[in-house]
């Protein structure tokens, strides 16, 4: 059978399924056992065991593969696909856009995203989870404090263990974060324009502020200042 598939033997790499004429697959550029397409795209495999495919791939983590276009992978066990996205770490994964996970076992997807802490996950559009364990989705949000989650419209979550979510409306005029911001740990701030510094303090509504620890500021521009304390209106 003319189409039918064969082994064929490449630069002592066995084992390697090809087509009937042509090889799809090559041996990697100097990685041990390594691969890349057969495709004159400058596609590179050089850590070993590592696969390079698509357009202008990189491969240079042991065990990585990249592939789609211009793709990066660096730290072991890595992998990046997409549009030039960067798999920066050890069993990293940057998928998107132009997206990075720089984290150890971190994950970036979406848009210009960046995973910077350990076991992170940055998703969405330009977002950054900065903290181990962190969570960004949506737009401009950021993570800084441990196991803390950022989401909405320019939300920051800076507290260990604290929740940012809601933010201006998008589309309007580009203007510094945070819109949302909850910077006390265990702290929760949602709505509009709100902040929770205290310690496991709750602003929701639109411009209120729960400033002291186990305060609650909800409504229209209230203010918490008392330890638990309770503002609302």
């Amino acid at each position: 059978m003319a189409n039918k598939l064969k082994i064929k033997q490449i630069e002592g790499f066995n084992d390697l399924i090809t087509g009937a004429t042509n090889s799809y697959w090559i041996s990697g550029s100097t990685g041990y056992k390594s691969l890349k397409t057969n495709n004159n795209s400058n596609n590179q495999a050089t850590g070993d065991y590592a696969i390079s495919e698509g357009e202008g791939t990189k491969a240079s983590g042991t065990s990585s593969h990249a592939e789609g276009y211009l793709t990066t992978t660096v730290g072991y066990a890595s992998h990046a696909e997409g549009l030039a996205s960067l798999a920066n770490n050890d069993a990293t994964h940057a998928e998107g856009n132009a997206t990075t996970a720089n984290g150890y076992a971190s994950h970036s997807e979406g848009n210009q995203s960046i995973a910077n802490g350990t076991y992170s996950h940055a998703e969405g559009r330009s977002t950054i989870a900065g903290g181990t364990a962190g969570h960004t989705e949506g737009e401009y949000t950021t993570t800084i404090g441990e196991s803390s989650h950022a989401e909405g419209y320019q939300t920051v979550a800076s507290g260990i263990c604290s929740h940012a979510e809601g933010g201006r409306l998008p589309g309007g005029e580009f203007l510094p974060p945070p819109s949302t911001l909850a910077g006390g740990n265990l702290s929760h701030a949602e709505g509009n324009i709100t902040t929770a510094n205290g310690f496991a303090s709750h602003s929701e509504g639109g411009n209120t502020r729960a400033l002291s620890d186990y305060s609650h500021a909800e409504g229209y521009g209230t203010t918490t200042i008392g330890i638990n304390s309770h503002a609302g209106g």
